[in-house]
Protein backbone atom coordinates (compact mmCIF):
# COMPACT_ATOMS: atom_id res chain seq x y z
CA UNK A 1 0.00 0.00 0.00
CA UNK A 2 2.71 2.39 0.73
CA UNK A 3 3.88 2.16 -2.98
CA UNK A 4 0.65 2.54 -4.31
CA UNK A 5 1.31 -0.33 -6.63
CA UNK A 6 -0.68 -3.57 -6.90
CA UNK A 7 0.76 -7.03 -7.81
CA UNK A 8 -1.73 -9.87 -8.86
CA UNK A 9 -1.09 -13.25 -9.88
CA UNK A 10 -4.21 -15.59 -11.43
CA UNK A 11 -4.01 -18.99 -12.83
CA UNK A 12 -7.13 -20.73 -14.95
CA UNK A 13 -6.98 -24.18 -15.63
CA UNK A 14 -10.51 -24.86 -17.52
CA UNK A 15 -9.63 -25.16 -20.69
CA UNK A 16 -6.43 -26.06 -22.23
CA UNK A 17 -3.77 -23.65 -23.12
CA UNK A 18 -0.97 -24.85 -24.39
CA UNK A 19 2.56 -23.64 -24.30
CA UNK A 20 2.46 -20.52 -26.54
CA UNK A 21 0.26 -17.44 -25.76
CA UNK A 22 1.01 -15.93 -28.95
CA UNK A 23 -1.68 -18.13 -30.68
CA UNK A 24 -4.45 -16.44 -29.17
CA UNK A 25 -2.80 -12.78 -29.71
CA UNK A 26 -4.93 -11.68 -32.95
CA UNK A 27 -8.26 -13.20 -30.96
CA UNK A 28 -7.73 -11.19 -27.72
CA UNK A 29 -6.42 -7.89 -30.09
CA UNK A 30 -10.06 -7.95 -32.18
CA UNK A 31 -12.69 -5.96 -32.00
CA UNK A 32 -14.92 -8.34 -31.35
CA UNK A 33 -13.06 -9.39 -27.93
CA UNK A 34 -12.55 -6.26 -26.61
CA UNK A 35 -15.48 -5.06 -26.75
CA UNK A 36 -16.95 -8.54 -25.15
CA UNK A 37 -14.47 -6.99 -22.39
CA UNK A 38 -15.16 -3.57 -22.56
CA UNK A 39 -18.90 -4.86 -21.73
CA UNK A 40 -17.75 -7.64 -19.34
CA UNK A 41 -16.25 -4.78 -17.35
CA UNK A 42 -18.95 -2.39 -17.34
CA UNK A 43 -21.61 -4.79 -15.77
CA UNK A 44 -18.45 -5.00 -13.13
CA UNK A 45 -18.91 -1.71 -12.52
CA UNK A 46 -15.08 -0.59 -14.46
CA UNK A 47 -14.93 1.91 -17.31
CA UNK A 48 -12.25 1.11 -20.01
CA UNK A 49 -10.92 3.95 -21.08
CA UNK A 50 -8.09 2.20 -23.33
CA UNK A 51 -6.10 -1.12 -23.62
CA UNK A 52 -3.58 -1.88 -26.23
CA UNK A 53 -2.26 -5.46 -26.94
CA UNK A 54 0.88 -6.76 -28.04
CA UNK A 55 3.47 -9.74 -28.06
CA UNK A 56 6.37 -10.02 -25.67
CA UNK A 57 8.03 -12.22 -23.74
CA UNK A 58 7.75 -12.94 -19.64
CA UNK A 59 9.81 -15.36 -17.83
CA UNK A 60 11.68 -16.36 -21.18
CA UNK A 61 7.95 -17.52 -22.46
CA UNK A 62 6.07 -15.75 -24.98
CA UNK A 63 3.42 -13.63 -23.39
CA UNK A 64 0.79 -10.67 -24.38
CA UNK A 65 0.98 -7.72 -22.56
CA UNK A 66 -1.81 -5.57 -22.42
CA UNK A 67 -1.69 -1.59 -21.41
CA UNK A 68 -4.95 -0.28 -19.88
CA UNK A 69 -6.34 2.79 -18.32
CA UNK A 70 -9.13 1.76 -16.22
CA UNK A 71 -11.89 3.84 -14.04
CA UNK A 72 -12.99 2.52 -10.66
CA UNK A 73 -14.28 2.77 -7.72
CA UNK A 74 -11.90 3.32 -4.96
CA UNK A 75 -12.47 3.27 -1.17
CA UNK A 76 -9.29 4.95 -0.37
CA UNK A 77 -10.32 8.20 -2.52
CA UNK A 78 -14.34 7.59 -1.86
CA UNK A 79 -14.89 7.42 -5.28
CA UNK A 80 -13.86 6.50 -8.67
CA UNK A 81 -10.19 6.84 -9.88
CA UNK A 82 -8.25 6.30 -13.01
CA UNK A 83 -5.77 3.26 -12.73
CA UNK A 84 -3.01 2.25 -15.02
CA UNK A 85 -2.39 -1.43 -15.49
CA UNK A 86 0.30 -3.85 -17.21
CA UNK A 87 -0.98 -7.40 -17.69
CA UNK A 88 1.13 -10.14 -19.01
CA UNK A 89 -0.50 -13.60 -19.87
CA UNK A 90 1.46 -16.12 -20.58
CA UNK A 91 0.48 -20.04 -21.67
CA UNK A 92 2.49 -22.46 -20.25
CA UNK A 93 1.63 -26.43 -19.38
CA UNK A 94 -1.89 -25.66 -20.39
CA UNK A 95 -2.64 -22.99 -17.92
CA UNK A 96 -3.07 -19.68 -18.35
CA UNK A 97 -1.28 -17.50 -16.13
CA UNK A 98 -2.43 -13.73 -15.45
CA UNK A 99 -0.21 -11.20 -14.00
CA UNK A 100 -1.06 -7.52 -13.50
CA UNK A 101 0.41 -4.66 -11.87
CA UNK A 102 -2.09 -1.68 -11.18
CA UNK A 103 -1.08 1.29 -9.54
CA UNK A 104 -2.85 5.00 -9.74
CA UNK A 105 -2.23 7.11 -13.11
CA UNK A 106 -1.17 9.82 -11.16
CA UNK A 107 1.50 7.94 -10.03
CA UNK A 108 2.78 6.28 -13.10
CA UNK A 109 2.47 10.07 -14.50
CA UNK A 110 4.40 11.47 -11.40
CA UNK A 111 7.61 9.45 -12.09
CA UNK A 112 9.64 9.50 -15.44
CA UNK A 113 10.88 6.19 -14.07
CA UNK A 114 7.52 4.08 -13.77
CA UNK A 115 8.02 2.15 -16.35
CA UNK A 116 12.09 1.05 -15.47
CA UNK A 117 10.31 0.18 -11.96
CA UNK A 118 7.44 -1.94 -13.30
CA UNK A 119 9.94 -3.82 -15.95
CA UNK A 120 12.24 -4.26 -12.66
CA UNK A 121 9.34 -6.00 -10.82
CA UNK A 122 7.84 -7.99 -13.56
CA UNK A 123 11.87 -9.18 -14.61
CA UNK A 124 11.37 -11.00 -11.07
CA UNK A 125 8.52 -13.19 -11.88
CA UNK A 126 9.20 -16.22 -13.04
CA UNK A 127 6.63 -18.77 -14.41
CA UNK A 128 7.53 -22.97 -14.62
CA UNK A 129 11.04 -24.11 -14.33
Amino acid sequence: PETGILLMVNLKDDQLYGNDMWEYYSYMNSKEYQDYLISGSKRAGVDIKSIKYSKCTLSGKHAILSTSVVNKYDPAYGGNVDFYELTYTIAYNNKSYTITMQTWIEIKNAFDEFDLVANEIFKGIRIGK
